[in-house]
């Protein structure tokens, strides 16, 4: 695959993106300020009805697109901003959508609204061309790009302007420049990852694991520890500045608890229906791992399984939390199908023929 195969599976991935926004704002009278999610209950709200004017609101606190336009106004939290959310330190410790689409604090809000969108849609793209490369690299059938263009989660993180997909979209790039032995480019693709969404750490780590698993110890160092110093680095200044920089949030508890105490709660609803698709995900991941031929992929899986069974109801409860969470897993786990055969990432002398 050439350059210019990778870019036009960027543009069609990008084009996905902007259809899932389009479908979303469509009946809501293309309002950018509908993806915000803005609650009633949100301390947010005031500021950014100060900023915007006339905003839709939801019931309850929201969601968490308006913590990120927060993060967009107030780049480094100097401005109180992290307590309008629900947890300061560790909204803000997923800064890079919010940084990107607000120019670092110099862009005004209206159009930090509608970049919002933009840069997760540039994710979509990102990830779509992402796993072409890869797919290229292990021998994989076509149909594994229904992994990224089908991805229910990557279509919410868009049309609720969540770091998933520009996370996920990174980090895949973080492989594939791995695959290349180009370090340096994968240690920032995993930083950026990183500090898009602390999660997407475990990209990092899972290839770590297989170049140390591999051999490579210093290549397996410095792949993690890159990535890791710049979350903590940032996180330390959090911790400085608005507190609780290292907080979990609850997220995590005893093995498969979370998703048996989510499933005894759905209402079985629309939003238990996304449950049911991030749950879906897991399934595919699982059944991937067991057949996939590429060590590496193996790897990705595990951890990301790893984490779906440690999640707490905290992020189990909420469908479209969990789709979101756990799109990784459908990424993958069709990847992993669709090169059961074929891979090839221990053959260091083709990595030159690996697509960019």
């Amino acid at each position: 695959m050439r350059w210019a195969q990778s870019l036009r599976w960027f543009v069609i991935g990008c084009a996905v993106g902007v259809l899932a926004q389009v479908l979303h704002l469509a009946p809501l009278g293309f309002d950018a300020a509908a993806t915000l999610r803005v609650g009633s209950e949100s301390a947010a709200l005031h500021v950014i009805v100060s900023d915007l004017g006339r905003v839709p609101v939801t019931e309850g606190q929201g969601h968490d697109g308006q913590y990120y336009y927060l993060i967009a106004r107030d780049p480094f939290g100097l401005r109180d901003y992290p307590a309008l959310t629900d947890d300061g330190g560790y909204r803000f410790r997923r800064p890079l959508s919010g940084w990107l689409a607000g120019g670092m604090g110099l862009l005004p809000a209206t159009v930090v609204v509608w970049s919002l969108s933009l840069w997760e849609i540039v994710g979509f793209g990102l990830t779509a061309a992402a796993l072409a490369a890869l797919m290229s690299h292990l021998g994989a059938r076509r149909w594994a790009m229904v992994g990224a263009l089908g991805s229910v989660g990557l279509w919410i993180s868009v049309q609720l302007v969540t770091p998933d997909a520009l996370a996920l979209g990174l980090a895949l790039w973080g492989v594939v420049a791995s695959l290349r032995a180009r370090w340096a480019w994968a240690m920032v693709a995993f930083a950026l990852a990183g500090l898009a969404k602390d999660t997407y750490l475990l990209f990092a780590l899972s290839t770590a694991g297989w170049l140390w698993a591999d051999g490579r110890r210093r290549e397996a160092a410095m792949t993690m520890g890159a990535p890791l110093a710049v979350l903590l680095a940032w996180a330390t200044w959090l911790t400085a500045v608005v507190g609780n920089g290292f907080s979990s949030k609850g997220n995590f508890g005893l093995p498969a608890n979370g998703l048996f105490d989510a499933l005894a709660g759905w209402a079985w609803d629309a939003d238990a229906m996304l449950g049911l698709v991030a749950l879906a995900g897991v399934v595919v991941g699982a059944i991937g791992l067991l057949l996939t031929d590429s060590i590496l992929v193996r790897w990705l899986l595990a951890s990301w399984l790893l984490l779906a069974v440690v999640a707490s109801d905290v992020i189990w409860a909420d469908g479209n939390n969990a789709a979101r969470v756990f799109a990784p897993l459908w990424v993958l786990g069709w990847l992993a199908l669709a090169s059961r055969q074929g891979a090839r990432e221990g053959q260091r002398t083709s990595l030159k023929n690996l697509p960019v």
